[in-house]
């Protein structure tokens, strides 16, 4: 005779059910406000092509190697950090190389297809990149003010 009740469970054997085309449930963030967005108490779970927008984001806005979570996988820019305060930043090849980085790294999301079309833009003091990528057959297109 045991204090704990005796309770049968069923064993979870098959983790199929999980659809593996679904490798984007991530968590809705305002850009604007700085937050999580969060709707009658709950957060907003992304759908795809906000997660890419979102990853894209966080790519460009993360230096490589600073983060320990990011160490040893090649997430985030290097070239770009390297130049910023520069005066050179605004040479075509500068501009090329970072179209270069971009399109290496941005391959490494499992939900982009193919980058069709990088634009980077230097005024005085911001940078504007804006990235055409290819999701399921879909062009979107993502801008980041820098």
């Amino acid at each position: 005779m045991s204090i704990l009740p005796d309770i049968q469970l069923e064993s979870i054997e098959n983790k199929e059910n999980i659809e593996p085309s679904k490798k984007y449930k991530d968590i809705l963030w305002d850009v604007e406000k700085n937050q999580i967005v969060i709707q009658d108490g709950k957060t907003i779970i992304t759908n795809k092509i906000q997660q890419v927008k979102q990853w894209l984001l966080i790519l460009i806005k993360t230096e490589t190697e600073k983060y320990n979570i990011y160490k040893g996988t090649d997430f985030g820019m290097t070239n770009l950090y390297n130049l910023i305060g520069h005066q050179f930043m605004t040479s075509p090849f500068i501009i090329s190389e970072l179209e270069r980085e971009l399109k290496e790294k941005s391959l490494l999301n499992e939900n982009i297809e193919s980058v069709e079309d990088v634009d980077i833009s230097n005024n005085f003091n911001e940078l504007k990149i804006k990235m055409t990528v290819k999701i399921d057959d879909e062009n979107v297109e993502s801008e980041v003010i820098f």
